[in-house]
């Protein structure tokens, strides 16, 4: 089964105008994907590993707001385009 590509939406133009590390929730949002799809996408190797900001069990992760709009912009670059209606034809 082919893999679907995530839906990739910037919703938030403080988050992506401030230096920060970013929350799961925040990225995922960014991404448009639930975050449970982020930490399966993480676990495959497919989105950046993140940084540690917790130790322990139940450590929390973020990313850094470079490496996230870094990992955007390749994607876009990469995602293929729907054919216009001439290549349709």
């Amino acid at each position: 089964m082919a893999r679907k590509s995530p839906k990739i939406i910037i919703s938030s133009d403080e988050v992506l105008a401030s230096n920060a590390v970013l929350r799961a929730t925040v990225v995922a949002e960014l991404l448009g994907v639930d975050p449970a799809t982020l930490w399966r996408m993480r676990k495959r190797g497919d989105f950046p590993a993140g940084i540690r900001l917790t130790y322990g069990a139940n450590g929390r992760l973020g990313w850094r707001k470079e490496d996230v709009i870094n990992w955007i912009q390749e994607h876009q670059e990469s995602s293929p385009t729907s054919p216009t209606s001439e290549e349709a034809a």
